[in-house]
């Protein structure tokens, strides 16, 4: 497993695209963001953020938002979240 591991997150990440924005929201929940903080630092509502981290949740598969961060986490779509 640990040999093709790349090449299966590859994939995954393939199969599960997430729009620019869904990532940018998903990064910064990640690093302990607030939805306030991630809607101030994007420029968008309240209601916009929680939109676009729904249809992350949609398209990774997921049923609630931190399941969401571990999927993308684990698919390596979040890259460097420093």
């Amino acid at each position: 497993y640990d040999a093709i591991r790349e090449k299966l997150a590859l994939r995954g990440a393939l199969d599960h695209r997430l729009t620019p924005r869904q990532l940018q929201c998903l990064k910064l929940i990640a690093i302990g963001k607030t939805l306030e903080e991630t809607a101030e630092i994007l420029g968008l509502s309240y209601s916009t953020v929680r939109f676009h981290l729904k249809g992350a949740e949609i398209n990774l598969g997921t049923l609630n938002r931190a399941s969401a961060i571990r999927k993308a986490a684990a698919l390596g779509v979040l890259g460097d979240i420093d």
